[in-house]
């Protein structure tokens, strides 16, 4: 699969992920969300969450407990080529086989529920690959206070 039927796909994601319509507004608007964290601090959290991932007494389930049972991800680490994880399980298994450190450059805010980031993955030491590595980007799509689409690929 190539960059442009990457970025299809997650496009693709991204909108079927993304709540649009009146109808959903006004009921989204009816409940209260003060207990839910912004979009942005969601997605803080994640990051947060990633660079404790695989140390000593770290909860494996402050990650987990971001995501929704029905959450999608597409990434290009593990092959070099687009590939997509569907489920709590296929995500959970992907994040125990990859634990990676990220340098968070920037995050956007796109609409109420898509977030667009750049991060620099690292990995502490001198020397490893990944010290060199370009930046990647992440693209989530939040509903409910939950991560549901996580589009993830080198830049």
């Amino acid at each position: 699969m190539n960059l442009r039927s990457a970025l299809k796909t997650a496009a693709i994601l991204v909108l079927l992920g993304s709540t649009t319509g009146p109808a959903l507004a006004a009921k989204r608007s009816a409940t209260s969300t003060a207990h839910r964290p912004t979009a942005l601090a969601l997605v803080s959290r994640y990051f947060a969450a990633l660079d404790h991932q695989g140390q000593p007494g770290h909860d494996d389930w402050n990650l987990e407990r971001l995501y929704a049972p029905t959450i999608t991800l597409l990434e290009s680490l593990t092959t070099g080529s687009p590939r997509l994880h569907t489920g709590l399980g296929q995500v959970r298994a992907f994040d125990r086989a990859n634990v990676l450190r990220w340098f968070l450059q920037r995050s956007e805010q796109l609409s109420r529920s898509v977030i667009l980031t750049i991060e620099q993955p690292y990995v502490p030491g001198p020397g490893h690959e990944l010290d060199r590595a370009g930046p990647w980007m992440t693209l989530f799509t939040i509903k409910s206070g939950k991560i549901v689409n996580l589009v993830w690929m080198s830049c």
